[in-house]
């Protein structure tokens, strides 16, 4: 790693995102993600309509990959598959109990990142709430993250808009790292689901052209049934720079 470099921001969602960071957590930088906020399944969606909390299951996910506490780790990850708690992580309810305790989700982030000794900054890319809608090329609408995922016609029929509603405002923290960063990475993962959807957000787009940092897209090694059906690498590229502008990119 170039010592040019030391600052770098992970874009994207859990699981992508935690991928890149498991390789770039062995050389001595400072690492920040900033993560997408809109899911609606699973464990988070449920914790989300249940008791308004922010979705957390991509948090637990970069919380678990930049621990420096293995022993832990893998307590957060249990599954319940039985009773009233069937389809929850543990570490899903640990984190919407503390942001509930404290009353706001970065400070959840903090205390379990202080616990695991975590290396690196987590960072929700807004603090307020939404969800991710779509509107098709037929005008159907398709509201919601689970729903968007779950579509077996996206790519058929193709996106007229993508959009948050409400749209949010960006965490200024995330604002912050990106434009103090040395290199950005836009991490592989869901494309319209946790990789576009966080340039959506008011402000974080703009940073982004305006950051002197170099820009990285990891594009997925595969594509998405239902959404992304026969994209080619190419194509993944056309469509972040319809959101991001031209030329905004420099690797890929």
């Amino acid at each position: 790693m170039s010592k040019k470099i030391k600052k770098i921001v992970v874009i994207g969602g859990g699981i992508g995102s935690s991928v890149v960071l498991s390789g770039l957590k062995k050389f001595p930088l400072e690492l920040s993600v900033v993560l997408t906020m809109f899911d609606s399944g699973g464990s988070s969606g449920k914790l989300r309509k249940e008791l308004g909390v922010m979705p957390c299951g991509d948090i637990r996910q970069c919380l678990v990959i930049l621990s420096h506490k293995s022993n832990l780790t893998k307590f957060l990850h249990y599954r319940f598959e039985k009773g009233a708690l069937k389809g929850h992580n543990l570490g899903n309810l640990l984190i919407a109990g503390i942001e509930k305790m404290a009353g706001n989700l970065e400070t959840a982030i903090d205390i379990i990142g202080k616990i695991l000794n975590i290396k690196g900054r987590i960072i929700p890319v807004t603090l307020e709430n939404a969800n991710i809608e779509v509107l098709l090329n037929n005008n159907q609408l398709i509201k919601g993250e689970e729903n968007i995922i779950n579509c077996q016609q996206l790519s058929k029929i193709g996106i007229k808009k993508l959009f948050l509603k409400p749209r949010v405002k960006a965490n200024p923290k995330a604002i912050l790292a990106i434009k103090n960063a040395d290199l950005i990475i836009i991490a592989p993962g869901k494309f319209y689901t946790s990789i576009l959807p966080n340039f959506l957000v008011k402000g974080v787009k703009e940073s982004l052209r305006n950051s002197k940092a170099k820009k990285i897209f990891i594009c997925s090694l595969m594509t998405q049934t239902g959404n992304t059906d026969n994209f080619s690498v190419q194509d993944f590229l056309n469509t972040l720079e319809k959101h991001l502008g031209k030329n905004v990119i420099d690797y890929v």
